[in-house]
């Protein structure tokens, strides 16, 4: 680049060398071009038509921007269409997860709400076909006929009453509507006889379970159904485990039949007597009917007021049971007692709790005819007025058949009983058989004494009378203790333990009868 007569090729050449080379100006005068240089360096510099070349730039960017901006003003639609489809997209998964859980939830509901209803269902059809067999098996033991009197004529009446007491045990709301062919039985072990009831509400029958939600998945009913079977367990000449009752009446009866005298039981004292129980097999030795030969209806004499019938010198058959952990259930006539003659009056007239279950027993004796406590304690126990009557009376006519009634006396305390057929009574009570052995011999007795229980005696007690409080009864039934009873000292009371038994399992009855209804496994 040429200007005021200097040439620079490098800026940064010292200024001594750049005036050396190229002298000075024409005319002598020295070079001073340093700041001309500068400026001569700056413009000379300069590209031509770079200002115009900037400026079409520029331009070309702001077209650029707002062709970009037109773009985007134009796209924006589109970009917000797109954007709205992709949410519909996703809406529309949601609705179909949504829908699908919907589903799986109310295929959980119909599970859970129909199988909480069904199985209540099975429950209260499985009660109802408890409470059948054991409403059955209750006619058994009423009728006597676990004593040999034949079971097989009981079959009607025990179907009836399986049959009432199952129907009023519904089942889902609902009548379950059992029949008679839904009753069986099984009289195949002598003295044990055994029902079973099935319970159902079947398609089959027209009166399935109907489902809730489970009709969704095309589920409308389901069959429901229950079998249960009971028994009355005597387990005379058996090997089951021993039984034992409690409720049971202070009188020691010896095994001393008065009425069979053969084969003959050389331990009976007084009055002679056979077997009620064979001391051998423990099997009843007269079973049935007395009109049959058999013991059961048999009138015997279970508390004698005659010196004469004792079974020894001062020996009456009453003894003191010693009362139970749980209180003694008495009527409203009860004296009360504590001891002596006045607790043997109170195990007449209450409930005592302890259990006398088969085997030793420990008891105290009462001696003495104890005409007093007896003669007050038996017209409590079954309403006896002072004339001998007023009591309930047994149809006897009616013993060995399928049920064993009675009339409600006058002196009844539910009056809308007093002159009813009744099949209940406070006149049935139970009491003990031992083996027979003097317990006393001679004419005193020890505080206590040991007695083996071999079975138990159901009995209804007729009246008490003269001479001196003796007491009638007629046999409804005798259990006995089977094989497997053992020996045992006197036990607890309540609930739990009892006198006897101590070598096994006990079974219980229900107080008026030594013979436990019980339910047993189909």
């Amino acid at each position: 680049m040429h200007g005021n007569g200097c040439e620079v090729h490098d800026s940064d050449r010292p200024r001594s060398d750049f005036c050396e080379q190229y002298g000075s100006h024409g005319g002598g005068q020295p070079c001073h071009c340093e700041q001309p240089l500068r400026l001569v360096f700056q413009q000379d510099h300069r590209i031509p038509g770079a200002r115009s070349e900037l400026r079409r730039g520029h331009n070309a960017v702001k077209r650029c921007n707002n062709e970009k901006s037109a773009l985007e003003r134009r796209s924006a639609p589109m970009m917000a269409k797109r954007k709205t489809s992709g949410r519909s997209r996703q809406r529309g998964i949601s609705l179909f997860m949504v829908a699908a859980a919907m589903v799986v939830i109310l295929g959980l509901a119909a599970l859970a709400i129909d199988l909480v209803s069904l199985y209540l269902a099975r429950s209260e059809a499985q009660s109802s076909a408890d409470a059948a067999a054991l409403a059955g098996a209750t006619i058994f033991v009423t009728s006597g006929c676990t004593s040999g009197s034949g079971c097989s004529l009981t079959q009607t009446a025990a179907t009836n009453e399986a049959i009432s007491v199952g129907n009023k045990n519904l089942v889902g709301g609902v009548n379950p509507g059992i029949q008679t062919s839904d009753v069986a039985f099984d009289f195949s072990v002598p003295g044990d006889p055994r029902i079973t009831v099935t319970v159902q509400r079947t398609a089959a029958r027209g009166n399935a379970m109907p489902t809730f939600f489970a009709k969704i998945f095309g589920i409308s009913t389901v069959d429901v159904s229950a079998l249960a079977k009971a028994e009355a367990y005597n387990p005379a000449g058996g090997n089951g485990p021993a039984i034992g009752t409690f409720c049971v009446k202070p009188w020691l009866l010896p095994n001393c039949d008065p009425n069979h005298l053969s084969p003959a039981n050389s331990l009976c004292t007084g009055t002679p007597g056979g077997y009620f129980i064979d001391p051998t097999t423990l099997a009843i030795v007269h079973p049935g009917p007395a009109s049959q030969g058999g013991v059961v209806g048999q009138l015997m004499t279970i508390k004698p007021g005659s010196p004469g019938q004792a079974t020894a010198p001062s020996q009456f058959f009453p003894v003191i049971l010693p009362p139970g952990t749980a209180p003694a259930e008495c009527p409203t006539c009860s004296n009360g007692g504590s001891s002596g003659a006045a607790l043997y009056r109170q195990n007449i007239e209450c409930c005592n709790s302890r259990i006398i279950s088969c085997g030793a027993i420990t008891l105290q004796p009462e001696t003495g005819n104890v005409v007093g406590p007896t003669r007050q304690g038996v017209d409590c126990l079954i309403h006896e007025g002072s004339t001998g009557s007023g009591q309930d009376i047994l149809n006897v006519n009616t013993i060995g058949t399928s049920s064993v009634t009675a009339t409600g006396g006058s002196n009844n305390p539910n009056p809308s009983l007093v002159g009813q057929t009744i099949t209940n009574s406070n006149s049935i009570v139970t009491m003990p058989i031992y083996d027979g052995t003097q317990l006393c011999p001679g004419k005193s007795c020890p505080a206590s004494v040991s007695a083996n229980i071999i079975g138990f005696m159901q009995i209804f007690v007729n009246d008490e009378g003269p001479p001196q409080a003796t007491v009638h009864a007629y046999i409804l039934n005798i259990s006995s203790c089977g094989s497997s009873s053992g020996g045992g000292g006197g036990g607890g009371g309540g609930g739990g333990g009892g006198g006897g038994g101590g070598g096994g399992t006990v079974v219980t009855g229900g107080g008026l009868s030594a013979v436990p209804i019980r339910l047993i496994a189909p």
